[in-house]
């Protein structure tokens, strides 16, 4: 059968700006997912003014995700 999610669009991490002066950030996101591919759920929360690059980070995450072979949902 096919997967459910295998007509969401993927966009390409490459297709991305880099993204500069988040490194503790993004250290951040890179344990969460390792424990959410061990079976650890949880869930990240992006918060802060307007502006401050809440979607990048997001987007960062996304790409993050799926080139780990995680499905991605947006909400």
């Amino acid at each position: 059968t096919e997967h459910p999610l295998a007509d969401l669009p993927v966009t390409p991490v490459a297709s991305r700006p880099p993204l500069v002066g988040r490194e503790p950030s993004l250290h951040d996101l890179h344990e969460l997912l390792a424990a959410a591919r061990a079976g650890r759920g949880g869930a990240v929360l992006f918060a802060g003014e307007p502006g401050i690059g809440k979607t990048r980070l997001a987007e960062e995450a996304d790409g993050l995700a799926q080139a780990a072979g995680m499905a991605v949902l947006w909400g």
